[in-house]
């Protein structure tokens, strides 16, 4: 049998050498604050008092965040909105010479003051207050200044006065405002605007006029102007715009001799009216409706302003007669040459259902009071027609019996003297009066204007009128030898002033360009590769001396040329436009040679002599 032994286990358990060897070790997990080491309480470690003072510091700078934030909303920062807001209070529609007033409303929405206000007012060009509050910085371009204005704070600018513009128009009104709150250096701008319609005026113009009216006879048309303001009008216009064909023979007030179909007024009461009376008759070539358009206008500075409209509708009818007018070969108005004559066709016509018997005839020259038509009267061919103090007459036994659609015409030709002599008019005016059923009726007058009587003249010369020599080389001029001469171009012109003067002509082959040129008015200038000389002159006003060119050339004749004339410059083009008839006037130079016409020093030596 076995015998158990009980084994004793004894573990060793080291000594702590001391204390502090403790201290440290328990210093080492709950930190090293000198509490109570035998407590088993664990103290905070250093990382947690830094990370609490961190989030204390936050906490403490997100709150003066919000009251820094709070401030600056409430005391300093601008709203979204513009702190000034405008408006401008003005009718949406205003009748045209009547009163009215346009307000801009501002206010200061904003917190803080603003520390300057500048508005200005940009009004309709026709609108002209009389009263103005407060009194503007600029009158002239209505800026208010308006200064410092507290928060909260609201006002107006006010102007008032007679609203003058265009019937129908639409006009705009605009306030621009700069401005600068009190917490900002720099300028803030605000707009408003408004629009006003203006379809009718204070001025009211009624035309009166017949529905029918037959060629010859009598015709009245009426004018009334009624000023329906409370205001007196001033600087009106009434105008007329009437058809071709109708012949005023008077009116009331009187009519401007010459000038346009229209009647001034400085004034019209309020409440007044002026009335105009134009009296006249239809042209015989008239068979239609036709419309006759009245129109006032005021002007209150440059401009002119459509106030009203008003027209009348008249039916043309024929009487039987129709007769018609044309010079060279236009029934308008033409422009004649100085001694290119006046050529005229009249023409009749029977439009009725009936024989006209009985029929006179007469054509009839007018020219401004107290001056003559330049014609000569003895030399002109009437076909048929007698001349009288009336003009040409055609009785009734030359013009016969019209049967229902028949035509006839007559041609005159009437020559016109190419120098008008003092007193003599530049412009006259024809027409054709006919008398039948003891019914005077007239064709429309056609005018003839003058063009000026300009002259071109080209010409070679080797010496001058009194003999001293302009050119050099030898005369006559020799195959082989080298000649030069002078080459003239001359204007004259005493009616009218020109516009756009140019002379211009070709040298040969053979001829070569001298140099010299020089002109009393424009300029000379000479193109090599197309071998052109040209003379311009932007105006030639009217005179009694005759504007110049001249230029030299020069010719060395070849065996060919032994015993002609040598060509020295092609036929010269004159251009230029009559400034008062707007006409182009044209002529032409003649082929200049060595012969020299109209030179006498050089008369038998232009032929060239052989080598």
């Amino acid at each position: 049998m076995l015998k158990k032994h009980k084994h004793h286990i004894e573990v060793a358990t080291p000594a702590i050498s001391s204390n502090n060897e403790v201290d440290e070790g328990l210093a080492a997990i709950y930190g090293d604050s000198h509490h109570d080491l035998a407590k088993l309480d664990k103290a905070g470690s250093r990382l947690t008092r830094i990370l609490t003072t961190v989030v204390l510091v936050l906490a403490a700078t997100a709150v003066v965040a919000v009251i820094a934030f709070v401030i600056y909303i409430n005391f300093f920062a601008v709203a979204k909105e513009d702190p000034l807001s405008m408006s401008i209070e003005v009718p949406a529609e205003v009748v045209s010479g009547t009163d009215t007033m346009v307000i801009v409303h501002y206010k200061n929405n904003g917190r803080v003051p603003i520390a300057s206000l500048k508005i200005d007012v940009n009004i309709p060009l026709g609108f002209a207050p009389t009263a103005i509050t407060p009194t503007p910085t600029d009158d002239k371009s209505q800026i208010f200044e308006i200064g410092s204005v507290a928060a909260g704070t609201e006002g107006t600018v006010s102007l008032s006065g007679m609203w003058l513009t265009s019937v129908p128009s639409t006009n705009t009104v605009q306030a621009l405002a700069t401005y600068r709150p009190a917490n900002f250096n720099a300028d803030f701008t605000a707009v408003a605007s408004a629009t006003v319609a203006s379809n009718s005026s204070s001025l009211v113009l009624t035309m009166t006029g017949p529905d029918k009216a037959a060629p010859g006879e009598s015709t009245s048309y009426t004018l009334t102007l009624e000023n329906t303001s409370e205001k007196a009008a001033t600087n009106i216009t009434t105008a007329v715009t009437i058809p071709a064909g109708f012949l005023i023979i008077s009116s009331d007030p009187a009519l401007v001799p010459a000038g346009p179909m229209a009647w001034s007024l400085a004034e019209l009461a309020s409440h007044a009216k002026q009335v105009i009376t134009l009296n006249g008759s239809w042209s015989a070539d008239l068979s239609d409706v036709v419309q006759l358009v009245g129109e006032v206008s005021v002007k209150p500075g440059e401009v002119l302003m459509t106030q009203a409209e008003s027209s009348v509708f008249t039916n043309i009818i024929g009487n039987g007669l129709r007769l018609g007018l044309a010079a060279n070969g236009t029934t308008s108005g033409i422009t004649l040459n100085p001694g290119s004559p006046l050529r005229l066709t009249v023409s009749y016509e029977d439009t009725g259902s009936d024989s006209l018997t009985g029929v006179g005839l007469v054509v009839d020259f007018q020219s401004v009071e107290g001056t003559k038509i330049p014609i000569t009267w003895l030399e002109a061919t009437i076909d048929g027609g007698r001349l009288s103090a009336d003009g040409i007459v055609f009785d009734a036994k030359t013009i016969g019996t019209l049967t229902p659609q028949e035509a006839k015409t007559r041609n005159l030709i009437f020559p016109v003297r190419e120098a008008l002599a003092s007193g003599e008019a530049q412009s006259w005016t024809v027409s054709v009066h006919a008398t039948v059923n003891e019914v005077t009726i007239s064709s429309q007058p056609l005018t003839v204007t003058l063009n000026s009587d300009t002259n071109f003249t080209a010409a070679a010369r080797y010496f001058t009128e009194d003999g001293a020599p302009l050119g050099s080389g030898v005369l006559p001029p020799k195959v082989g030898e080298t000649t030069q001469y002078n080459l003239l171009w001359s204007v004259s012109n005493t009616l009218h002033s020109l516009t756009d003067v140019r002379v211009s002509a070709t040298l040969p082959p053979g001829v070569t360009w001298g140099g010299l040129a020089i002109a009393s008015e424009g300029t000379i200038s000479y193109d090599e590769t197309s071998r052109v000389v040209t003379w311009t002159l932007s105006s030639a006003a009217v005179s009694s001396t005759a504007l110049t060119a001249s230029f030299e050339v020069s010719v060395t004749p070849s065996q060919s040329d032994a015993g002609t004339f040598v060509k020295l410059l092609s036929g010269s083009a004159f251009r230029a436009t009559d400034s008062v008839t707007a006409s182009s006037l044209q002529q032409t130079g003649d082929i200049l040679t060595t012969e020299c016409v109209g030179d006498d020093g050089v008369s038998g030596k232009g032929y060239v002599s052989g080598g």
